[in-house]
């Protein structure tokens, strides 16, 4: 477990110390969005930069950062949380000033688990019972939530607060005391973010082995389960059939309870009546995504990937791209094998080492990119455009690499990699390339590549990436996917 109370707390870019809670209206951030800023560092400072050569030394103390590695998490197009490889230091940066509050009242309670911007909600520690507090990056200034939260852990659907859609308000559940006495209490409460006001909203006289949450935060179920009671309670319009389900030991998945007890896979909605009905296949499975069409996207215990149709087909789209070695690179950065919304899926044809690459594209449902890897792929999401490349695990000396332009529907092969990465998908096409070798043509630093006029531009010389994560997870890339979706299929 992660000692929070070592962590060295940075602030940049939030110079304003005010109350979290505004007069009035949800507080906005400061900058307008329209320039994305990256983040550099080398063994004294951390650098600022954008894909138009801006630069801007945003923290700088002598042997600071010697041989670390830095990751993070981007929360605006000018501000990310950074950690090293340890997570003893977190650091928030913004493209401006520096608030260096490392004694501050925030330092025992930042591990950082949600952002709904402006606020971030972070925890000491986990799992278990955990004190956690919603800060206002915006202002400086933290406020602490009521209780402990009960993080089951098995459980990644609920824990966090839930910030209401349409709203100023968080929901969210904790337990009175730390530990699991008979005498403890839960308590589900609403805090409104503007006006500071907190009130209860359910007592849960128990200490549940299990509970679950809506995602719009609407419907709560708490149950205590156990040889010698069966206790439950509930929050909102729930019907008894919801309840019936979910206390029988089903899971939520969504907005749906996932019954896998029949010769179908079932989703019943807790929203309406609905019901949808899916061909079983002889494996565990993990959900990731529902189509408007209704199919299923499913990745079972042998890491086949399924398309799962109402009508009662299965098919499989590949496997997973598997792991071989576990790179700090690999361990934080890339997407995992699907886009956020659930276009792009990225698979390996055959069930081999050398592994042919196919991505799919699933409003079109076919394949519109097929390329030979290594064993450690990694892929980049954006509007524009899909990167895809690998990491040489001791076998391959140079590292490849292809980038599929969604718009032209085509498929670009990028130079290989002999001494450098590429490393990200910038604005206006643009990629992010690390050239670590010292070459006549190229000296050390990081460089924008114009995948049409092919020509490398330099960015930061002499300077590392920070490797931006696609969540707060801290396992990242391939092993935070898997672990953040629960196998609904209990032994």
């Amino acid at each position: 477990m992660i000692n929070l109370k070592r962590n060295i707390l940075i602030i940049l870019g939030c110079v304003a110390i005010a109350p979290i809670f505004m007069a009035s209206g949800t507080v906005k951030a400061r900058q307008t969005d329209t320039e994305v800023w990256y983040w550099a560092y080398n063994d004294s400072q951390i650098i600022a930069y954008t894909v138009n050569g801006q630069t801007k030394t945003v923290y700088e103390k002598a042997g600071e950062f010697g041989e670390q590695e830095l990751w993070g998490k981007r929360l605006a197009s000018d501000r990310v949380i950074l950690s090293n490889r340890s997570n003893v230091m977190r650091l928030l940066i913004g493209p401006d000033d520096v608030l260096d509050i490392a004694n501050s009242e925030w330092v025992s309670y930042f591990f950082p688990v949600d952002y709904h911007r402006p606020y971030l909600i972070g925890v000491s520690g986990g799992p278990g019972y955990v004190p956690f507090k919603i800060t206002n990056i915006e202002t400086g200034r933290a406020h602490q939530l009521n209780g402990y939260l009960l993080d089951l852990y098995y459980e990644p659907s609920v824990g966090k607060p839930i910030f209401l859609p349409n709203s100023d308000s968080i929901r969210y559940f904790s337990m009175a005391e730390r530990g699991g006495s008979q005498g403890n209490i839960g308590t589900l409460w609403e805090l409104d973010l503007v006006t500071g006001e907190e009130k209860i909203l359910a007592t849960i006289p128990f200490v549940p082995t299990r509970y679950f949450a809506s995602p719009n935060g609407s419907q709560w179920w708490f149950f205590r389960h156990t040889n010698t009671e069966k206790l439950t309670v509930t929050f909102g319009s729930i019907t008894p059939e919801t309840t019936e389900l979910l206390a029988s030991g089903l899971n939520l998945w969504g907005e749906y309870v996932v019954d896998y007890r029949t010769e179908n896979i079932l989703l019943y909605s807790i929203a309406n009546d609905e019901t949808l009905s899916y061909p079983m296949i002889p494996h565990n499975l993990y959900i990731y995504h529902l189509y408007s069409d209704q199919s299923l996207l499913v990745v079972d215990d042998s890491f086949e990937i399924w398309q799962l149709d109402p009508a009662g087909t299965a098919k499989s789209l590949g496997w997973l791209p598997l792991v071989w070695v576990d790179p700090f690179e690999y361990q934080m950065g890339g997407e995992g094998f699907l886009s956020n919304d659930g276009r792009w899926v990225l698979v390996s044809a055959v069930d081999a080492e050398k592994q042919p690459v196919q991505l799919w594209d699933m409003e079109r449902r076919e394949v519109v990119l097929e390329a030979l890897f290594g064993g450690n792929v990694l892929t980049r999401f954006t509007d524009e455009l899909v990167l895809i490349r690998d990491i040489p695990d001791g076998r391959e000396t140079s590292e490849k690499a292809s980038a599929y332009l969604i718009n032209k529907d085509q498929t670009i092969i990028l130079p290989e990699a002999t001494t450098g990465h590429w490393i990200d998908v910038m604005t206006g096409s643009k990629l992010l390339y690390e050239e670590y070798g010292n070459l006549a043509e190229r000296q050390p630093g990081l460089y924008a590549y114009d995948i049409f006029s092919e020509t490398f531009t330099l960015l930061v010389p002499d300077a590392k990436p920070v490797i931006l994560r696609p969540t707060f997870n801290l396992l990242g890339g391939y092993d935070a996917l898997m672990s953040s979706h629960r196998n609904l299929f209990p032994e």
